[in-house]
């Protein structure tokens, strides 16, 4: 009966799923001696691991070689030292007491942790670290995190993020790194012989210009690594500032990949050949050579302004915080640690030069304005869905909205006056020590969208405005209502994406909108003239007047 449990269905699926893209090796069926291991292992007699790999036995003896044609099951628990793990492999652990039995109603929960892992320790440990660890700390329910705060959890969430990505992408720059030329064997095996003077001239000839082949092609590929930035970088979405550091420690990677280059066995091997012939060598081998010599400065230089650079940018982290995961409030109340921080690099950081700084300010305000935007459309409560609905906006109250748009505006006056004092107190006659740069590629996008806002805030306040007309119900207002109505949707089908701030449609649409929305409010103010004209009595028309103050709240009504 426990054979077919929930739990024992669970682990054969696990594993089948673990050895399903191993060709033969994955096709062995689960058999029953393995189901009865599963059964004494969830009723804690087998200890608290247990391991699975399909591996072909090797034998020494040549008289008895290994069967090809059979795949056995290796399976162990507490003894899993020494084992020459050849491929894949899963594993279960328990996470309860040895006497304790897991129940086998239950497929899967915590009391047993299923992973994978390869013969290659460093990803084995990468999947564990960001598939299970992670991956599986979002599902840890609030009670289970016991008496830690929130904000202590978000900081733990966010250290083991950084952490997982950070030994990500190490393994993925030396698994897809840089490539070099082989030096074929043949080559080596000349290099290293005493005596090279039996080779014949012709195969003599041969193998030396096979060496000037790879080591022009060392060249060619330094050469590719040094001067391309992000060669071999893939395309991030991410247009804020995380990106760049993201992007030098990236290129730092590579560069590690490029100076060991000149500690490997083939590089030594040639040097040493060139070395020994230096009194042959032709005036192309001895160009090829300087030329090498050279790369090499060039990439140790490298390497020093990628790792000078990780480690100024790597200090700003804190600060970016804010900017992907907080609200304009929250990103107000750290501008002036940020403009400090951004100082200092300014000041001190030996490669960051104005060019760079300039872009890393550009990318700062590019992400304060894609943060506004999702704080516009609530995208934080919206457990950071994108919300594309083009009609958000206008099903949301005008007072909450131009809140928002207010609140953002802001965020801009205080992001540009932060930066303003930062220039103001470190003016110098030296112009290495000013932090000064052109504003309108720090806040010229900022500037533009917060000139879409202001048209939004007069939007919605024109919005509001004929709402309260409407919930009050005035006389004579139906006609205005019906062309105020009519002018809207019409705006409305015009305009998909009120925030779309480079897009300049919306402008030549909105100042006709708002020359049809004048000719309404002349209307209106024509009927409301003549309301006060029907009126005889100065009381009366007092008490008009004050209706109408507390209704028309625009100011050019």
């Amino acid at each position: 009966m426990t054979s077919s449990s929930a739990r024992v269905v669970w682990m054969e699926q696990m594993v089948s799923q673990c050895f399903s893209h191993q060709g033969d090796e994955g096709g062995h069926p689960i058999d029953q001696e393995l189901k009865e291991k599963f059964i004494q292992f969830l009723k804690g007699k087998m200890g608290k691991t247990l391991l699975i790999y399909y591996q072909k036995q090797v034998k020494l003896n040549d008289k008895n070689p290994p069967d090809s044609s059979l795949n056995p099951i290796y399976m162990c628990n507490e003894q899993t030292k020494g084992i020459d793990l050849q491929n894949r492999a899963c594993f279960f652990i328990r996470n309860i007491e040895d006497d304790r039995e897991v129940n086998f109603g239950v497929a899967s929960d915590e009391t047993v942790t299923f992973g994978e892992m390869t013969s290659d320790s460093i990803i084995g440990m990468n999947k564990v670290i960001y598939n299970y660890l992670f991956q599986g700390i979002d599902q840890v329910q609030n009670n289970e995190w016991d008496k830690i705060k929130d904000g202590q959890k978000e900081e733990f969430k966010k250290v083991l993020e950084n952490f997982a990505k950070d030994i990500n992408d190490t393994i993925e720059s030396f698994v897809k790194g840089v490539k070099f030329m082989e030096l074929p064997n043949n080559v080596k095996e000349y290099i290293q012989q005493d005596k090279k003077d039996y080779i014949r001239d012709e195969e003599k000839q041969n193998l030396v210009s096979k060496i000037e082949d790879v080591y022009q092609s060392w060249i060619n590929t330094l050469t590719e690594e040094i001067e391309d930035m992000d060669k071999g970088n893939q395309t991030s979405n991410d247009i804020g500032p995380r990106s760049e550091l993201e992007r030098w420690k990236f290129r730092m990677q590579r560069l590690t990949k490029v100076n060991d280059f000149f500690k490997g066995e083939d590089y030594r091997l040639v040097s040493q050949y060139f070395h020994e012939q230096k009194n042959k060598l032709s005036s192309k081998i001895q160009s090829m050579i300087n030329d090498m010599k050279q790369k090499k400065i060039d990439s140790y230089t490298a390497y020093a302004e990628a790792r000078d650079n990780v480690k100024y940018l790597s200090t700003l982290e804190i600060y970016f915080d804010p900017l992907y995961n907080k609200g304009p409030d929250n990103i107000i109340d750290s501008l002036q640690s940020l403009m400090n921080s951004l100082k200092l690099i300014s000041f001190t950081a030996r490669y960051y030069d104005s060019t760079k700084m300039t872009n890393l300010f550009s990318k700062i305000t590019s992400q304060m304005i894609n943060n506004c935007i999702d704080y516009i459309l609530d995208k934080k409560s919206k457990n950071g869905m994108a919300n594309n609905d083009p009609n958000y906006l206008w099903e949301q109250q005008p007072d909450d909205l131009i809140q928002k748009f207010e609140k953002c505006i802001e965020l801009y006056k205080c992001y540009k006056e932060k930066y303003k004092q930062a220039k103001t107190n470190t003016t110098s006659s030296n112009k290495e020590n000013n932090f000064e740069f052109g504003e309108n590629q720090l806040f010229g996008k900022f500037e533009q969208f917060c000139k879409r806002l202001t048209k939004l805030i007069e939007l919605f306040t024109t919005i509001k405005q004929f709402e309260d007309i409407r919930k009050h119900k005035l006389d004579s207002m139906d006609t205005i209502q019906a062309s105020y109505d009519a002018e809207l949707e019409a705006f409305k089908h015009k305009t998909a994406q009120l925030l779309k701030y480079n897009d300049t449609k919306f402008d030549k649409d909105y100042v006709a909108f708002n020359l049809k929305i004048n000719d309404i409010e002349n209307e209106l103010h024509k009927i409301i003239n003549e309301e006060f004209k029907k009126l005889n009595w100065i009381e009366k028309k007092l008490k008009l007047l004050a209706k109408y103050e507390k209704i028309l709240t625009k100011p050019n009504l």
